[in-house]
């Protein structure tokens, strides 16, 4: 049934500053913000946000114009908006940490006046006038106040929803008083009791949300930054520490917080006075809420399941959930909200009986404009329909698919592009992905089409593991270190290089290095997390931000972790550097501690041929007499090189993005990147940083420079040079501050789980008891995480662009019984190996490393009196394209 709108004049009357302005007028000694222990009344609230209205007036910007926001997750984000509503303009959200590189695109299609933001790294950016929100505080000419109304534009919100497009949402004051007051209604009283969470990023429209309804009832906000928001466990903290009532969540958030307080002790949930868990903008399976119930203990929690969109100003359905009756597959998304009405629709945009599947159609006060610059797709998405006889509105199009039942109920089905066909059956994606996560080794899932365009459908599968549960293919290749952890190697010779250098000479921990309890430590180049791996196994209270660009070394941390039952770390998959963006990675994979963005052959080769050199010169290469004449042709070899797209970001941004207030230890080791790195952290971030233990290459002088930098910043330094770089460029740098805290003790004898291996066969065969054969993926892929949007949610586009590496040569493997010189050359290799091996395999794959390849080579020079370079293995690595490569080598020979 179509439903009365409430009116537009009803609303016009209210603006989203209104809000501030009473709140400012009838209680201004009452707490507005919270974030990091600092507070804001209602009244310093708008006094703060009045002068950068004022400043931006100063400036020239005009009623109606857009400024551009690039202001760190803190009290100022939400000064900044507040100001720019205030000013009468409208508010485009960039990324501080554009890694992305969205920033570029949003600032040429929306052409603000201005930006503020914390820093004026971006005025070199966004190529526009920059306002630094701390100039802001200067006294400047108070303005007059602008004329604004219901229907004056609030803000422009960037969304790219499934298809990856960037679009951008207009979104007037009119719109979000209409949402608020709507849904303060449907999800129950919020009053200036409450204390309520913000977490969503400024640069979803989530954010709006989790602003504006609050402050509309003068609920106190407390702003998560920083782990606060990417650690569930401190998520709870948090929540514990500053009385939240109200968390507003998405489902995926939500399912972390599961996973702690299933393992928690119940006495860490004394003090929680959550009353009200609001939950949106992913589909909310059933089996969350049971666990949610099953796993909380703390007082009775309200349970709202929301839907909404971006273009329609926030939520438009709410559903009160009982979580203590047995839930639906996946919980229903509810009524709609007073005065939006919400159709389900045919692909002739007619609606469809009860029951049926359709597309829903929002119609409401909520709707946006449309998409700023783009009138065609406004038109497409933001159709005029007949309603009823002599009734016509303008409604949104979602893409979402869902059926209305007998009461009015919306339930959500999924989206309109995971209804695909294979071999003329329709395929319900969402619902491949529902039976995958039903599976006990699953937390996460995607499913989807990955064939190429103008190619036959191809659903695969992408999974997520849940705590305790490995990919059974990694953990056949984990090994055991000498102190017990468990490691994926890339180089077995290069782990264990790197064990003896953090584990048994400690080189991280001298020169008056320390690691405090509850320490902060930023691990800059982590390769495959050995240090990462020490400080979070030493000291488990600690908190490791582990930054590796490498995307195959990143992946092999977290699987690092994840066998090591590590929960304190959090890993970053780009580097640090002077700027942010692009950039192009030489990776070596048979070296990867030598990969680097400022690669040079010359210069790897001669530090490796170093370190070989000492290594067999102080013994400490079993038998390996045999091999000394060749440091130097190993060393060569060891550089098959590949050229990886990277991220970098500076550190400052990322101090910023995820309010780190104190850094206890910053270790570098980033391959002749050490100066970009520090030429990346201001002023103001210097101070934080209180020890530094950093790998210099000593090229044109730099150690000199670094330590000339670290002087002038404040800290006594120490330089070191290992045993093993004795001949080398490389050297230790280790600074530190007076201020640094004291070390804590470390945690002996942690007990270590085991994870249960999983396979994709195993998943894949769970999959053909539940689900017809046409519904099945060709295959399931396990992955150490999924990567995620700005907002939290799975970033569906960069998943599905995940292949498998292509093979370096591209051949077909051979027959050995066909062929007596692979047998041959086999052997040699068994000899060194000492274990079984077959044509097909990959020589690294089965446990060869750079010394036993040299080992082989030796050994076929021998045997045939030639010329075998070492580097033939390492380009060759499957074994029966090696023995071709050698056949070949030596029949031009001859």
């Amino acid at each position: 049934m179509y439903k009365e709108l409430i009116s537009v004049s009803d609303i016009e009357a209210n603006t989203l500053t209104g809000f501030l302005a009473y709140w400012a007028r009838t209680e201004p000694d009452a707490i507005a913000l919270q974030c990091r222990g600092e507070t804001l009344t209602f009244h310093d609230l708008d006094a703060a946000a009045q002068r950068v209205a004022d400043h931006i007036h100063a400036r020239g910007g005009e009623p109606g114009e857009i400024v551009a926001l690039a202001v760190p997750r803190s009290l100022g984000s939400v000064i900044a908006i507040l100001g720019v509503l205030k000013a009468g303009c409208a508010y485009v959200p960039l990324e501080v940490d554009d890694r992305a590189g969205r920033n570029t695109d949003i600032v040429e299609r929306t052409k603000p006046v201005l930006v503020i933001a914390e820093n004026p790294f971006v005025a070199d950016e966004a190529g526009v006038p920059v306002l630094l929100l701390n100039d802001c505080t200067l006294p400047v000419a108070r303005a007059a106040p602008p004329a604004i109304s219901g229907a004056t534009l609030a803000y422009v919100m960037p969304t790219s929803g499934t298809g990856g497009a960037l679009k951008l949402v207009r979104i007037s004051h009119g719109n979000v008083v209409y949402n608020v007051h709507a849904l303060a209604a449907a999800v129950g009283e919020v009053s200036s009791e409450d204390v309520y969470l913000h977490y969503a990023s400024f640069s979803f429209s989530s954010s709006v949300r989790q602003l504006f309804l609050p402050l509309s009832c003068g609920a106190r906000i407390i702003i998560a930054v920083g782990e606060e928001r990417l650690d569930p466990e401190e998520t709870l903290h948090l929540m514990r520490r500053s009385g939240v009532t109200i968390a507003d969540l998405i489902p995926s958030v939500l399912s972390g917080v599961v996973d702690v307080l299933e393992t928690c002790e119940q006495s860490r949930l004394v003090g929680l006075r959550l009353r009200l868990l609001l939950l949106a903008s992913e589909r909310l399976r059933g089996a969350l809420v049971t666990r949610w119930a099953n796993a909380w203990s703390g007082p009775h929690v309200d349970l709202r399941n929301m839907y909404g969109q971006t273009e329609t100003a926030g939520i438009v359905a709410v559903h009160m959930v009982d979580e203590t009756t047995e839930q639906p597959t996946t919980v229903p998304v509810g009524w709609p909200i007073n005065g939006t009405n919400i159709l389900v629709v045919d692909e002739s945009l007619r609606p469809v009986p009860t029951g049926t599947i359709g597309e829903i159609i929002v119609f409401g006060g909520g709707q946006s404009s449309g998409y700023h610059g783009d009138e065609e797709l406004t038109e497409q998405t933001f159709p005029i329909l007949d309603l009823a006889p002599g009734v016509r509105d303008r409604g949104y199009r979602t893409g979402d698919l869902g059926r209305m039942t007998e009461l009015g109920i919306v339930e959500f089905i999924g989206r309109a592009d995971s209804q695909i066909k294979v071999h003329g059956y329709k395929v319900d994606l969402a619902e491949v992905e529902r039976l995958l996560e039903s599976h006990n080794a699953v937390a996460e899932a995607v499913a989807a089409n990955t064939a190429a365009e103008n190619q036959d459908v191809r659903v695969q599968a992408f999974v997520r593991c849940a705590g305790g549960y490995v990919d059974a293919a990694l953990h056949q290749r984990v090994r055991h270190l000498a102190n017990g952890l468990r490691i994926l190697d890339l180089n077995p010779p290069e782990t264990d290089f790197m064990y003896d250098e953090i584990f048994v000479r400690e080189v991280y921990q001298q020169g008056g290095v320390e690691i405090p309890r509850k320490a902060c430590v930023i691990d800059a180049g982590a390769n495959i997390g050995l240090f990462t791996l020490f400080v979070a196994t030493n000291y488990p209270d600690a908190t490791v931000y582990a930054f590796e660009l490498a995307a195959p070394i990143a992946s092999t941390l977290k699987t690092n972790l994840a066998v090591n039952s590590c929960t304190n770390v959090l890993v970053r998959p780009y580097g640090l550097s002077n700027r942010s963006g692009p950039a192009t990675l030489t990776f070596y994979p048979h070296s990867a501690g030598m990969s680097s963005v400022h690669a040079s052959r010359d210069e790897e080769q001669a530090t490796l041929s170093t370190i070989i050199s000492n290594q067999l010169r102080r013994g400490e290469v079993p038998d390996g007499a045999e091999l000394r004449e060749f440091a130097i042709d190993l060393a060569e070899a060891k550089l098959v090189e590949h050229q990886l797209e990277c991220t970098l970001t500076r550190l400052s941004d990322v101090l910023d993005a995820e309010g780190i207030t104190d850094v206890d230890l910053l270790k570098i080791d980033v391959q002749k990147s050490e100066l970009d790195l520090l030429r990346g952290v201001r002023d103001e971030h210097w101070p934080l940083i209180k020890q530094i233990v950093l790998e210099v290459h000593d090229l044109d002088g730099r150690l000199n420079v670094v330590l000339a930098e670290l002087t002038a910043r404040g800290y006594s330094t120490t330089v070191k040079q290992d045993a093993l770089f004795d001949g080398s460029d490389l050297y230790y740098v280790y600074a530190r501050r007076s201020s640094a805290r004291l070390a804590a003790p470390r945690t002996t004898n942690q007990q270590r789980f085991e994870p249960i291996p999983v396979t994709g066969t195993e998943l894949r065969k769970f999959l053909t008891q539940r689900l017809p054969s046409h519904h099945i993926p060709d295959s399931i892929r396990i992955l150490p995480d999924f990567p995620r949007t700005l907002s939290g949610k799975i970033d569906r586009t960069a998943i599905t662009a995940i292949d498998s590496a292509p093979s370096i040569t591209g051949s077909e493997p051979m027959d050995p019984g066909s062929d007596p010189w692979i047998a041959e050359i086999l052997s040699v290799v068994t000899e060194v190996l000492k274990k079984p091996i077959a044509p097909s395999d990959d020589f690294f794959d089965v446990g060869g490393n750079s010394i036993s390849a040299a080992r082989v080579i030796t050994r076929i020079r021998d045997r045939y009196t030639a010329q075998i370079k070492i580097g033939l293995i390492f380009t060759y690595p499957q074994l029966d394209l090696f023995a071709a490569k050698v056949r070949e080598i030596l029949d031009k020979a001859s």
